[in-house]
């Protein structure tokens, strides 16, 4: 009886445990990060990739943007900064995308956008963190992109990778996780 309680404990701990490994916002992205990450990400609030994120950040707090913070890369005329989340329940949600200029490797709510694109829920700029209440803990990856390039305006989720192709010359990210 006693090995049969120490199985179900291990199948509990393998089925709350939590990815820490990179996830695209899709396979498509997969053509332009190529290589490992060359940009070191940091979010306040986390220390380790994984960490639960501080509720500040979210619906059920005070629903702030989060300071992301990175390394400058060298010939980065912009950076790309997007916060998704691949565990939403019906496909992935981003919670910012934006483009600052190459100057800028720090973001907050005092942030200063070359382009604010629209989040999921339909709003420019940021959306708090909100999964569904008892979900197991979702992932939200925090993505830096640096472009050899200032874009005009941000295309559409779906047609980044075949816009940003032979444009990116850094990438790095970070994730925490949250749950209500």
């Amino acid at each position: 009886m006693r090995s049969v309680g120490l199985f179900i404990g291990l199948l509990l701990v393998v089925a709350f445990t939590v990815s820490t490994e990179f996830e695209p916002p899709s396979a498509e992205w997969n053509i332009i990060l190529q290589g490992e990450p060359s940009i070191s990400v940091q979010v306040r609030g986390i220390d380790k990739v994984g960490q639960k994120l501080p509720s500040l950040y979210a619906c059920d707090g005070e629903g702030r943007i989060p300071t992301i913070k990175w390394e400058a890369v060298h010939n980065a005329k912009s950076y790309l900064v997007i916060v998704y989340d691949p565990d939403a329940p019906v496909e992935t949600f981003y919670h910012l995308v934006g483009v600052v200029p190459g100057s800028i490797t720090m973001i907050d709510n005092q942030t200063q956008w070359a382009i604010l694109g629209y989040n999921s829920g339909g709003e420019d700029g940021w959306f708090p963190l909100c999964p569904p209440p008892f979900d197991n803990p979702h992932r939200y990856y925090f993505l830096v992109v640096a472009l050899n390039y200032v874009p005009k305006q941000l295309p559409a989720y779906e047609a980044f990778p075949k816009i940003l192709k032979d444009k990116v010359v850094g990438w790095g990210w970070t994730m925490g996780t949250y749950k209500r």
